[in-house]
């Protein structure tokens, strides 16, 4: 598949629409939702295959995460919380593997 221009069409199976609803009901308010499909497939490439991903985003925590985090409900809160916690151990996996 190329990736050159922002846009792509894809076919989405009964499976893979109740993955993505799922997905969609647990993703950040004022994220998008290719956003965080790309976040969970990093997280997918990290953890099951062990490849990382050459280019990573420096500014992580921008003022965007600052009005998602002070303006979300209680239930987003606990899923940015979750999200955080799988953010940890991937960087905590990293670690303990450059450090062996």
């Amino acid at each position: 598949m190329q990736f050159n221009s922002s846009i792509k069409t894809i076919s989405v199976t009964e499976n893979a629409r109740r993955i993505f609803q799922e997905l969609d009901e647990i993703k950040p308010k004022g994220m998008s939702f290719s956003s965080f499909l790309a976040f969970v497939a990093e997280d997918y490439l990290i953890n099951y295959t062990g490849h990382t991903p050459e280019q990573k985003q420096t500014n992580i925590l921008s003022d965007d995460w600052y009005s998602i985090v002070n303006n979300c409900d209680e239930e987003e809160l606990k899923n940015i919380q979750e999200a955080l916690i799988r953010i940890q151990n991937l960087v905590d996996n990293r670690v303990r593997k450059q450090l062996c």
